[in-house]
């Protein structure tokens, strides 16, 4: 699992800053070797699967419960912790930072 926020560069081991991290392109401040991430790509990609699961938890729970009120309530309750935890996971999983060849 990659800690973008501690990302060093493997050429020199020089730290890069966390904001560089976060572009889709950027190089090491120091050796000049070029890296490129999928952050700003996967950080829309989740925001799409938590809206995918908070609307599945709350059509499951208005499907299964016999008020719309309750199902409304549950689904906010339930479904954002539910939504939150797994768009977290899929992020965590699935960033990746690889090296540009030369």
């Amino acid at each position: 699992m990659i800690d973008i926020d501690n990302f060093s560069c493997n050429r020199c081991g020089q730290r890069v800053e966390s904001w560089a991290v976060r572009r889709p392109k950027f190089d090491c401040s120091s050796c000049g070797k070029k890296y490129q991430s999928n952050y700003k790509a996967l950080m829309k990609r989740c925001i799409y699967i938590f809206a995918a699961v908070e609307l599945l938890i709350g059509s499951l729970i208005w499907a299964f419960s016999s008020s719309w009120q309750l199902a409304l309530a549950l689904s906010i309750e339930l479904g954002w912790v539910g939504a939150i935890l797994v768009a977290m996971l899929v992020f965590r999983l699935s960033l990746r930072i690889d090296e540009v060849s030369d």
